[in-house]
């Protein structure tokens, strides 16, 4: 059932189904699955109604003048944008149930936003914050940018200079920094002891009482006694002339292997505690 106009005059629009037999024929029924009826006019006209009173008296001319010049000679891209339409619609109607399980999936995305909305401000307020903070502070931003390239084609040059030895370098300082690790209870127990033992120095040696200015201490050079360790190292044979400064190779293991209980060299390496395995001398 199809209508000419809004205002009624409806007839009846037999539209076949297929090219192919059964046809019509006198006294055929059709069934009401197979038919469809247009929208109730009077509903349409009451909305209809309603929009038109909800613009205020006196403006509604300026509305349709404005209107016009809106759309006026845009009716191609107004079709195009109708067939759009319908083709969207027609591709959303195709997969509806995959929209439907999107819309039913959404929810939880949705109510997580929800449970979020505080925190959405503070971060907008933030973010406020930090944009009324750039624009006062906009000359030096300019300046930043301005001069930033130059900065960081200066940087990659540092970087490219550094690049060779760079790898070295923190090779080497993950070494210190494992035996600043591993004697990390030496390092802290002399930075204890240290400073008071700075100050009872100044204070056993001040010259405050000395006409001289000179510090109240005594100094004296003990060489030989008790001697120093030999055995471990090289043969006397084997010495060098102190003169000499050039690089050789030495053989390992070479360092004093008397007895810990030894008079000599009590306070050498071979009397210090082993800190990677307590108990142990070094």
């Amino acid at each position: 059932v199809r209508s000419v106009s809004a205002v009624g005059e409806q007839y009846v629009d037999l539209v076949p189904r297929s090219d192919s037999a059964p046809y019509l024929d006198d006294g055929s029924v059709i069934v009401a699955d197979q038919t469809s009826i247009p929208q109730p006019v009077g509903p349409m006209l009451d909305q209809m109604s309603a929009l038109v009173e909800s613009i205020p008296e006196g403006q509604l001319g300026g509305l349709l003048d404005e209107s016009f010049n809106a759309l006026n000679g845009t009716g191609y891209d107004l079709a195009s944008l109708f067939d759009s339409s319908a083709l969207l619609a027609a591709d959303a109607n195709r997969v509806g149930d995959r929209t439907r399980a999107l819309i039913d999936d959404s929810r939880p995305l949705l109510d997580g936003q929800v449970d979020t909305t505080d925190a959405t401000r503070t971060w907008a307020r933030s973010l406020a914050g930090i944009t009324s903070q750039i624009a006062e502070d906009d000359a030096q931003v300019r300046t930043i940018l301005q001069t930033g390239s130059g900065a960081a084609d200066e940087a990659r040059q540092l970087l490219d200079q550094l690049k060779p030895t760079l790898p070295i370098l923190l090779a080497n300082l993950t070494s210190v920094g494992q035996i600043g690790v591993t004697y990390h209870p030496s390092i802290e127990q002399l930075l204890v002891l240290l400073p008071p033992y700075l100050a009872a120095t100044q204070s056993y040696g001040s010259s405050l009482n000395n006409p001289t200015g000179m510090a109240l201490s005594e100094f004296s050079l003990t060489l030989g006694d008790p001697p120093a360790c030999s055995v471990g190292f090289l043969p006397p044979s084997s010495w060098r002339s102190p003169a000499d400064l050039s690089d050789i190779d030495t053989p390992d293991g070479l360092y004093c292997k008397l007895p810990q209980d030894s008079p000599i060299g009590v306070r050498g390496t071979r009397n210090f505690p082993c800190l990677g395995q307590p108990g142990k001398r070094a």
